[in-house]
């Protein structure tokens, strides 16, 4: 179940115990994630105040699996980017009737990420990479493990 905006709390710093069960965990918000529409999903989305999140394969992106499952990451401007608006919905934050509410958000257009994907076999992979691609959806996500969400830095359309 996706918690509302108003629920969510602010993850923590995995410490690496258990990655059997964070697999499991990964694997539930792709199920999650699939059954509502969305291109990623922050742990603290689904109650888990870790600081995880998924993304959905994109086109260029840089990871192999249907889903990239991220561990401990953050980002920042790159020395490139430039501010852009961006149209985002989130799927904590929904109307009355339940529809998703949609903000013009100000995002780079560029940053390197750096952190942990995690592979199916509870593996770690350390990366720091420039990406522009899927860009905004890893700032929100990151974004919702720092308890910002985009009805705080954005405009409702």
């Amino acid at each position: 179940m996706i918690l509302p905006a108003d629920q969510l709390g602010r993850a923590k710093k995995w410490d690496g115990s258990n990655p059997k069960d964070l697999v499991e965990i990964f694997k539930s918000m792709e199920k999650i994630c699939l059954e509502n529409q969305g291109v990623g999903l922050a742990g603290v989305q689904i109650g888990v105040d870790l600081d995880i999140f998924i993304v959905k394969k994109g086109e260029n992106s840089f990871f192999d699996a249907p889903f990239g499952w991220f561990v401990n990451t953050n980002y920042e401007p790159t020395y490139k980017s430039k501010r852009v608006k961006s149209k985002e919905g989130c799927l904590s934050i929904k109307n009355s009737l339940g529809e998703l509410v949609f903000y013009e958000v100000n995002r780079y257009d560029q940053i390197q990420i750096n952190g942990f994907i995690m592979k199916e076999d509870g593996s770690l992979q350390e990366f720091k990479l420039n990406i522009s691609n899927q860009s905004f959806i890893f700032q929100h996500e990151i974004d919702h493990n720092h308890n910002i969400l985009i009805s705080q830095i954005g405009e409702e359309i």
